[in-house]
């Protein structure tokens, strides 16, 4: 007889469940997640907080990462795994749009010449996770909808074009990711 266990660990300030492999597929963890970027998503921080925002969400982003691999050995099947991984591209998505808007209250304070270019790598960042939760005939599932006019604002705050979803690939958000790397890198000077 299978006898799973369940135990709460805290991780970053936030529990986290942790269950046996046959119950870890059921989305309780992912769901937990998102709830933990919806929360940061939603309230915005001062320029004077926004380091640690950014540090908070990069942490987060481990979190779901690490979670993605669990729940890929985790589930017996794809049918049982895509509805997990939706909900971790949501919870990653948000994740990132609580990161642009930090580096937006950081750098249009600090580098205002910058600013768009650097938030404009976070919103590439969740606008992939997005794409990579869409569809294959590119419909939007729910868990995702209403995360997409969300990421499409900061898109238009910081002039970033978004591709079309089959169009968006790691190679367009990292070139984005890069123009953000260089424009730290102008304001230092």
């Amino acid at each position: 007889m299978f006898v799973a266990f369940i135990f709460t660990a805290a991780l970053g300030g936030s529990p986290v469940v942790v269950a046996a492999a046959p119950e870890r597929c059921n989305g309780n963890v992912a769901q937990a997640l998102t709830a933990r970027a919806s929360a940061m998503e939603a309230h915005p921080v001062s320029a004077a907080e926004s380091g640690k925002r950014i540090d908070a969400a990069q942490g987060l982003l481990a979190d779901i990462g690490q979670e993605s691999e669990i729940d890929r050995a985790a589930c017996a099947t794809d049918e049982t795994l895509a509805p997990v991984m939706r909900q971790l591209h949501a919870a990653a998505a948000l994740a990132y749009a609580a990161q642009a808007d930090a580096a937006m209250a950081k750098f249009s304070k600090d580098c205002p010449a910058g600013a768009a270019r650097i938030g404009a790598a976070f919103v590439a960042g969740a606008w992939l996770e997005l794409a990579q939760g869409v569809g294959a005939d590119g419909r939007v599932p729910g868990v995702l909808s209403p995360i997409v006019p969300k990421i499409r604002a900061r898109a238009a705050a910081v002039k970033l074009t978004l591709p079309d979803w089959a169009d968006t690939s790691n190679y367009w958000k990292t070139t984005i990711q890069e123009q953000g790397h260089q424009a730290i890198l102008d304001c230092r000077k």
